[in-house]
């Protein structure tokens, strides 16, 4: 369902009002007004989430805005991995691109090692190792902290999401539309497949804002398109937009590919 839908069934007043805290918000900083216009763009929520989105909105105390972010972010959280599944292309493996030190912070906060240079030198001790070797040894351990974004290649036979991509861990990072704060910092490549209980979806905007981090550079892909799209940075702006999907949290056992680590 639209933003323009679900805003469609609301009283005047309400509609009125949820149209005058999302200019409160946007007017405020670029990252809440990225935020707004891919509110309004969004077309795959489904009616129940925006009922909730609105009604978060609608009985806010205070139009400040980091009010108004909170009750978008405490809503959307519970509206995570409800986006349509894709239903015409069949990837046989995904790609997650990570910060080696983000990752390594998510193996300390699972509990997997005791600190994040303990974790840093077992994925040093991994890399370009077989997959099998990946797959034995992270077997019980999740790729992720709460749920999964990845790429992958509409090529039917190719299965590295990564292939084509440069080989520098800013321009990979540039052309998913990361996080540029973390310019710089090595990539940590991971390629896996998904097992037949994990359904990779289209990224919403709850995905999207439902964390304390919200990223300038998500957009929601145009309707009637096949999978989520990328908004890479101002710099890429010629690259093709690459696959996008989210899905929950898989294990260790699924990598299919050695780990690659990319400056």
């Amino acid at each position: 369902m639209t933003f323009a839908e679900a805003l469609g069934v609301l009283s005047d007043s309400n509609r009125q009002r949820i149209e005058d805290v999302l200019r409160i918000l946007g007017q405020c900083a670029a990252l809440y007004y990225r935020a707004v216009c891919s509110v309004e763009c969004e077309s795959r929520l489904l009616p129940e989430a925006w009922k909730a989105v609105f009604d978060a909105l609608l009985t806010i105390k205070s139009d400040e805005p980091n009010t108004i972010r909170k009750a978008l972010i405490d809503c959307l959280r519970d509206w995570t991995l409800s986006g349509p599944p894709l239903v015409s292309v069949f990837p046989r493996s995904y790609g997650r691109a990570v910060t080696v030190e983000y990752f390594c912070r998510v193996l300390v906060d699972k509990g997997y090692f005791g600190s994040v240079s303990a974790a840093t030198r077992n994925i040093r001790s991994l890399l370009l190792k077989p997959h099998e070797i990946v797959a034995k040894r992270w077997r019980q351990y999740y790729l992720g902290k709460h749920l999964m974004w990845s790429t992958f290649s509409t090529e039917p036979d190719q299965e590295n999401p990564f292939m084509g991509m440069p080989d520098s861990a800013n321009a990979i990072r540039g052309i998913l539309g990361l996080d540029p704060n973390e310019k710089g910092e090595p990539l940590l490549l991971m390629i896996y497949s998904l097992p037949a209980n994990v359904i990779p979806r289209f990224p919403t905007i709850a995905e999207a804002f439902a964390g304390e981090k919200w990223s300038y550079f998500f957009t929601p892909a145009p309707r009637g398109a096949s999978y989520g799209m990328t908004m890479p940075w101002p710099e890429y702006e010629d690259h093709t937009p690459r696959p996008e999907v989210v899905h929950k949290l898989i294990l260790g056992a699924q990598i299919v590919a050695p780990l690659v680590k990319v400056l």
